[in-house]
């Protein structure tokens, strides 16, 4: 997925340790997200910038769309587009290399998600759904080249 770097904070500090960063990236469709970084990437030189990245969304919470079929996908927390049941990860991202996962592909790309997170839901594979989504992790991520 590419995301464009708008700025990078540090999340908390203790005598100069930093344990994680907030990323604030625009995905393609211009909705600005907040994402966080406990893998401590520290992306401050790439603000500005575009990267493609993997990330993850966790602890969301479902949203029925036969009750709220016009949900506002624009809001930060929002994740609308088609559940994937068995995503291969690409081997381009090293550390997850060939994994499988479930996730969610729309118009921004692929963000994967957490099968825990969902057992308790009866989603088919393809399905349109809706997350409303607590935190994005920087799971990944490479320069545009």
């Amino acid at each position: 997925m590419e995301l464009f770097i708008k700025s990078v904070g540090i999340g908390a500090e203790y005598e100069g340790y930093i344990p994680y960063y907030y990323i604030a990236g625009r995905l393609n469709s211009g909705k600005i997200i907040s994402i966080f970084d406990d893998k401590k990437f520290d992306l401050q030189k790439y603000i500005n910038n575009n990267i493609n990245c993997l990330i993850g969304a966790f602890s969301p919470e479902f949203i029925d769309l036969k009750v709220n079929p016009e949900i506002d996908d624009s809001h930060p927390t929002i994740l609308k587009g088609q559940y994937l049941e068995k995503y291969k990860i690409s081997s381009y991202f090293k550390e997850f290399e060939n994994d499988i996962s479930c996730a969610i592909q729309n118009k921004d790309g692929i963000i994967l998600l957490d099968e825990y997170d969902l057992k308790d839901y009866k989603i088919k594979d393809r399905e349109i759904i809706a997350l409303d989504v607590s935190r994005y992790d920087l799971l990944d991520w490479h320069p545009l080249e």
